[in-house]
């Protein structure tokens, strides 16, 4: 009974995490193509939709720990879910922040150059990076999840890369100061996603060998 309570629940992982994903895809490409409307849905109905499904996941998790009491294996993935379920939150509320300081850009009506296609080829990795992470959860792969560790470095030289360029920015620049200030945060908020996607791929080899890989 209770391996089906934790297919049940590892089902729901996996459509919540597609869920985050759109997010963040429509986070970005809301930026790029400077559609309000799409920015909008995201805060206004995604991210509702994500607090729902946080929620009910949660609850979900505690009624099988209640019920079956489990051991090893089974109890060490139920807590994994349940810190998964947080991480995912956590990431739909980053597309969010995304979402807003985009929709501040786009009121300012700058002129797109270099630096969105290195925005867009950061948002790639974060993508793959959740994609692994939790396709290593699914099928168990404890070499899938120790990859996504690897990828996060690329990611933070993105970000470092990307907010070099636009503190040079501020001070070639003044009037760029406040849209800089927006991508920043943009950016930051991209790298917070990645390290989530992060502490899931490290869950996943806690739930598989029971090993701690932090730090």
């Amino acid at each position: 009974m209770i391996e089906e309570h934790i297919n049940r629940l590892k089902g729901k992982i996996v459509s919540y995490t597609y869920h985050v994903e759109n997010m963040l895809k429509n986070s970005i490409k809301g930026l790029i193509d400077s559609d309000v409307r799409l920015l909008t849905n995201v805060i206004e109905i995604d991210e509702k939709e994500s607090n729902k499904m946080d929620n009910n996941i949660e609850k979900e998790c505690i009624a099988a720990i209640a019920q079956f009491s489990p051991k090893a294996m089974n109890l060490r993935t139920l807590l994994m879910i349940m810190k998964m379920n947080k991480d995912i939150e956590r990431m739909g509320d980053h597309c969010s922040n995304i979402c807003y300081n985009s929709l501040d850009i786009i009121k300012m009506e700058i002129s797109k150059t270099k630096f969105y296609k290195l925005i867009e080829q950061m948002t790639s990795e974060v993508q793959l990076m959740l994609k692994h992470s939790i396709e290593s959860f699914v099928n168990e792969d404890i070499e899938l999840a120790k990859s996504v560790r690897k990828r996060d470095e690329k990611v933070d030289k993105y970000q470092k890369d990307l907010t070099s360029y636009f503190i040079k920015k501020m001070k070639k620049k003044p009037e760029m100061v406040e849209c800089s200030l927006f991508f920043i945060k943009i950016v930051n908020n991209l790298e917070r996603i990645a390290d989530l996607s992060t502490n899931i791929a490290e869950d996943v080899v806690f739930a598989l060998e029971g090993k701690v890989i932090k730090h």
